[in-house]
């Protein structure tokens, strides 16, 4: 959607004192999309309006309607049966809307496809945490605490698989290495998580200490973040 904006501002202006800017946001765009094709496995001639329709599915999801997001979505996979974005749009969609197997369905079929996707592997550990499947939760987790943790995306995935387990020196193992590599927590909500899981791992190994900072820095990074304010209240 953003790369056919900005196409339709430089038709609209193509003078303008901002173009050089804009041509140049343009070819990343463009460059970015080309990467994103080769993953999606969409053909060459297909892909800007591939694209254009995921991002309907998406703003369904980002709206709340979920309902018209699942049947954009449906449509879309019908024609490209092989995308994983699409399922991994539609996973969160049927989850949503109350459709539990059908959202572990659509991540199952994600790792049919690509088996070592840590983001579905993730997903789907806690779909059948949530839903009462702890064998299959287990057996996940495990695949994912062999990843590396080389970044932010990748080290909450495994903390998170490391905290299923009661791995907690797996998961003070993971924040070690964290520091070691300068890997940035984001100061965001997710970050608050991270931190969270890693004082939980403090706190049962006897760290009380510890683990209080790292609830502290938690609500500093989400200050509506409720299990850190609750441990801190301990």
């Amino acid at each position: 959607m953003a790369l056919k904006e900005f196409q339709g501002y430089l038709n609209r202006w193509p003078a303008h004192n901002s173009v050089a800017d804009v041509r140049i946001t343009e070819a990343q765009l463009i460059e970015s999309l080309r990467e994103r094709i080769n993953d999606w496995k969409i053909p060459k001639e297909k892909a800007m309006s591939f694209t254009l329709e995921l991002e309907q599915v998406e703003q369904s999801l980002f709206r709340g309607e979920y309902r018209r997001g699942i049947d954009r979505g449906e449509a879309l996979i019908r024609r490209y049966p092989h995308s994983i974005p699409v399922y991994s749009k539609l996973s969160k969609l049927y989850w949503r809307e109350g459709q539990e197997s059908k959202a572990i369905e659509s991540l199952e079929k994600v790792l049919h496809i690509e088996p070592e996707n840590l983001n579905a592997l993730a997903e789907l550990t806690r779909y059948y945490l949530l839903t009462g499947k702890i064998k299959q939760a287990k057996s996940n987790a495990e695949r994912i605490i062999h990843f590396s943790p080389d970044t932010f995306d990748n080290a909450i995935k495994i903390v998170e698989a490391l905290s299923y387990l009661g791995d907690d020196l797996g998961v003070l193992n993971i924040m070690h290495n964290l520091e070691q590599r300068n890997v940035e927590i984001r100061p965001d909500s997710r970050g608050a998580l991270l931190l969270h899981l890693a004082a939980v791992s403090y706190y049962r190994t006897g760290k009380e200490s510890e683990a209080r900072q790292l609830w502290k820095k938690a609500l500093q990074f989400s200050p509506g973040f409720n299990l850190a304010a609750e441990n801190l209240r301990i």
